[in-house]
């Protein structure tokens, strides 16, 4: 790889009290706060922690009152709660039990992206709930630019390969303190939230820098091929992704664009072998 080659940074910005413990899962339902599934029950790992409660409501406010927890289950039988923090837990069926997850409508405070933290956090890989349910992990830049900006590409140094398929590319892949892609389904989620931007920050090797700032940012469905919006172009390393608005996404396996090769819109702009490293953030506005 040729040292003249540009450093690319993506950057897209906006960035227990338990109650009487007389219910059982129909009160749940009834007042909203929960979705539950009959006969399942959360697997135990490292992201789990287990206690014992006299009902299901009871469990359900435990993990209410816990900002980390995403889901619990409850084993009637044995009067056994299980919390857990993965955003996505493994489950198993378990007749006695129910599986417990936090509804929209009661709901502990929790960031729907970057620019929803608490702008004094340290940079670093934290979780978000864009539909306030389900979660996922996401690196959050909270120094640059003035913070809120969620990562969801970074290219450093060609250590993981970005020519992969449709799959891999949907989900995300890699490491997210190194080089990733956050998944497209991911990027989908959070941009159909609001308005978000987005940044590109360029650096060589001898410290020359360039930036290309879109007021306007999102990625489509799945459905819709993943399809571009970007606009409102300002900065000084010119608008190369000018030509790839409204274009939809393209893998070696699924080529959907109107160009020649099967590259990736946002590869072909940003990833290109001239490219040292690349990390793409967000946040909303």
């Amino acid at each position: 790889m040729e040292k003249s080659g540009l450093f690319l940074t993506i950057l897209f910005y906006g960035v227990v009290l338990i109650n009487p413990i007389c219910y059982g899962i129909t009160e749940i339902k009834n007042k909203k706060k929960f979705t539950v599934e009959a006969g399942k029950r959360i697997v135990l790992s490292n992201s789990t922690i287990t206690t014992r409660t006299d009902s299901s409501v009871a469990c359900a406010s435990l993990c209410t009152s816990d900002i980390d927890c995403v889901t619990a289950s409850y084993d009637n039988s044995i009067k056994q709660c299980i919390l857990d923090t993965d955003c996505i837990p493994t489950t198993e069926k378990w007749q006695n039990a129910v599986l417990i997850r936090i509804s929209e409508e009661f709901y502990v405070k929790r960031p729907t992206d970057c620019d929803d933290m608490d702008k004094s956090t340290e940079s670093g890989i934290y979780k978000v709930f864009p539909d306030k349910i389900s979660c996922f992990k996401v690196f959050c830049e909270m120094e640059k630019h003035g913070g809120g900006w969620t990562i969801f590409q970074r290219r450093m140094n060609g250590e993981i390969t970005f020519y992969r398929e449709w799959n891999a590319y949907k989900q995300g892949f890699g490491d997210q303190s190194r080089e990733f892609w956050l998944g497209n389904d991911h990027l989908h989620l959070l941009t159909s939230q609001g308005h978000y931007r987005l940044r590109i920050d360029m650096e060589d090797f001898e410290n020359n820098q360039k930036y290309a700032l879109y007021d306007n940012f999102s990625i489509g469905s799945e459905s819709s091929g993943y399809i571009l919006s970007v606009s409102g172009y300002f900065g000084d390393a010119g608008d190369s992704m000018a030509f790839q608005n409204g274009q939809k996404f393209s893998t070696k396996d699924k080529e959907n664009d109107k160009w020649d090769g099967n590259v990736q819109w946002c590869l072909r702009v940003l990833g290109g072998i001239m490219i040292v490293t690349l990390a793409t953030l967000m946040a909303s506005i």
